[in-house]
């Protein structure tokens, strides 16, 4: 039996979470979501639903938001694909390196016929395969497909290959607790809440990682 209007919950609720997401270190955010993720964020965080969560024993905040990731791909000369990000036995050839002095070619045409070569690559790409395969790499929940934004030729391994930068619209979610510390981050791969949420605007499952909590526990925020 109900005591208290839920809808007056609901409210205020929603707005500690507003009040909680707006003050957040955005800055720190990014710098920890490189950390764990190995991507950038660009700096325009668009705040999402939150809910209030017990997690390990605590009461804890889960804040949602939307972003965008950038990335990299690297393939080789036959299409196939080699990997994210292509930071490892990566080499870009415009790099400064020693050369001679005899022009041989107009530099204008060679750079202005690479862009068509990767222009022409990127758009034979099945960007929704490339969504699929950033999902599983990085466990991260993508919206819609990847943006190409620019892309060059570089060595990897030995031999001359591609690298595609791409934008991807994203959702991610951030554990901060009653004193403001950084817990983990969410997981929007875990199956929908169960009954044993605490209150709930938003759509993650937030289990205990141990499996420990059972029954009512007060916690004092420490």
């Amino acid at each position: 039996m109900a005591i208290v209007n839920p809808d007056t919950i609901n409210k205020w609720e929603r707005e500690l979470i507003e009040s909680l997401a707006a003050a957040l270190d955005f800055r720190e955010v990014r710098s920890l979501f490189q950390d764990k993720y190995g991507l950038r964020l660009k700096e325009n965080l668009e705040s999402e639903r939150g809910r209030i969560v017990a997690f390990n024993n605590r009461i804890v905040y889960e804040l949602r938001f939307k972003a965008i990731a950038i990335f990299s791909i690297v393939i080789d000369r036959f299409g196939n694909f080699q990997g994210f990000d292509g930071t490892n036995e990566q080499d870009a050839l415009n790099e400064d390196r020693p050369g001679s002095d005899t022009m041989l070619s107009d530099p204008e045409v060679i750079g202005r016929k690479e862009r068509e070569l990767i222009n022409a690559i990127a758009s034979g790409l099945n960007l929704n395969g490339l969504g699929t395969l950033f999902g599983k790499e990085f466990k991260l929940q993508g919206l819609g497909d990847p943006q190409f934004e620019s892309g060059d030729l570089v060595v990897f391994k030995g031999h001359a290959g591609f690298q595609l930068n791409f934008e991807m619209a994203l959702n991610f979610s951030i554990m901060v607790g009653r004193n403001g510390d950084y817990l983990r981050f969410g997981d929007f791969n875990q199956p929908p809440a169960s009954a044993e949420k605490v209150a709930d605007t938003g759509t993650l499952n937030l289990e205990p990682d141990d499996g420990s909590n059972r029954g009512i526990t007060h916690d004092p925020g420490t």
